[in-house]
């Protein structure tokens, strides 16, 4: 979503300035290392609750893991250019649990087998990615880090 600045010069809503390939660079690292580290908690998550819970749980737990641990990495990229950048984080978690849940449901029991399973996976990471960016808009609407406007009215 775009602004115009009282000189007429377009920018996002509530950044302040735009984006450059800096912050894609770190957006997209932070996204990396975020990933790389949730596996070790997705397997943690699998071993460990799969033994107590069962394997559905541990499932769902550990994708929440890979959600949380994306959304804190890509919060430390995020908390400098946007308030309360902390609801991303959640962001991340719910939407990691809606997307795994309804690509469990989506592609179990169909008739075609891996097609079914990838059709879930596709309508998982869509939903997923609604529910982050919805908050990414709020968050962008709300104003920058640092703004008075939104420390006041915090």
């Amino acid at each position: 979503m775009v602004e115009q600045t009282a000189d007429g010069s377009d920018q996002p809503v509530g950044s302040g300035k735009t984006p450059g390939w800096s912050f894609m660079l770190w957006w997209v690292l932070a996204s990396v290392v975020g990933g790389v580290a949730s596996v070790g908690m997705i397997l943690g998550a699998y071993v460990g609750a799969g033994q107590i819970m069962g394997d559905v749980v541990a499932v769902i737990l550990g994708w929440v893991l890979v959600g949380v641990g994306i959304g804190v990495a890509q919060w430390v990229v995020l908390r400098g250019h946007v308030a309360r950048a902390g609801w991303w984080v959640l962001a991340s978690g719910v939407g990691g649990v809606v997307d795994v849940i309804v690509g469990q449901v989506v592609g179990v029991g169909g008739v075609g087998g891996l097609l079914v399973g990838v059709v879930g996976g596709v309508v998982g990471l869509v939903i997923y990615g609604g529910i982050t960016g919805f908050v990414m808009v709020r968050l962008l609407r709300q104003g920058a880090a640092g703004d008075d406007a939104v420390a006041a009215s915090a």
